[in-house]
């Protein structure tokens, strides 16, 4: 059996929960709504889906496979976040079973810390720090 945890709030969360209730889905569904603590959610997930309409670079996706995550994004997020080929794209205009089938796909699939990959990758907050730091100290 699957749940769905959507983990935080937006401005159509009200109309989300109005949907999954018209369609019986309210006991299927975890909304955790704003939380602090994303990483302790990440770990209770086999996988991150991302159908985002829009990500200037979709940091939360990283995140995702910093924890081992697959992830199946929309084709709005940028490549970038498919860090060791750990993320597929697709259309929003794909029909659900399009992605009911690719989040399958993973289904089974062992899980791994990826935070090595992810560091190798240039995604680490020391390295990214000390970067900025030397574009500033360079500025004065």
């Amino acid at each position: 059996a699957a749940l769905l945890l959507l983990v935080g709030d937006g401005q159509d969360m009200e109309k989300i929960k109005g949907m999954a209730a018209e369609k019986g889905l309210t006991d299927r569904i975890i909304f955790t709504g704003a939380v602090t603590n994303v990483q302790d959610y990440l770990q209770a997930m086999d996988l991150f889906i991302f159908p985002s309409l829009f990500e200037g670079f979709g940091i939360a996706a990283i995140e995702a496979i910093t924890a081992g995550l697959p992830v199946v994004a929309s084709d709005k997020v940028p490549r970038d976040i498919s860090v060791g080929g750990r993320a597929s794209f697709l259309s929003l205009e794909d029909p659900p079973e399009v992605w009911a089938d690719a989040v399958l796909a993973f289904r089974g699939q062992p899980r791994r810390d990826y935070s090595d990959v992810v560091r190798e990758a240039g995604y680490d907050i020391r390295t990214v720090a000390a970067q900025v730091r030397e574009i500033y100290l360079k500025l004065k």
